[in-house]
């Protein structure tokens, strides 16, 4: 027997907006666009919404991770910690 391997969809649509909404306080939406499609590209997902909810946040962690400021990072990495336990 030959079967088809589960898809698997996750909520990246809205972990995606929550990541823009949280850089959108640091940099322009076309940046915060910008960097995570580069995150994306960087990574080598081709799709993000095929990834497990542990990869999900795993990557939205290395976006934030771009911000160079350490203190401003810290504070969107709890921010974005928080948010994502409601997911």
């Amino acid at each position: 027997m030959t079967g088809k391997a589960e898809v698997m969809v996750n909520n990246w649509g809205q972990v995606r907006k929550l990541i823009e909404g949280i850089l959108g306080k640091v940099m322009g939406r076309a940046q915060v666009a910008n960097l995570i499609d580069r995150t994306l590209q960087d990574s080598g997902t081709a799709d993000p919404y095929r990834l497990s909810p542990a990869q999900v946040r795993k990557l939205a962690v290395s976006v934030i991770e771009h911000i160079p400021n350490v203190a401003k990072r810290r504070q969107l990495r709890t921010e974005l910690d928080a948010q994502l336990e409601d997911f």
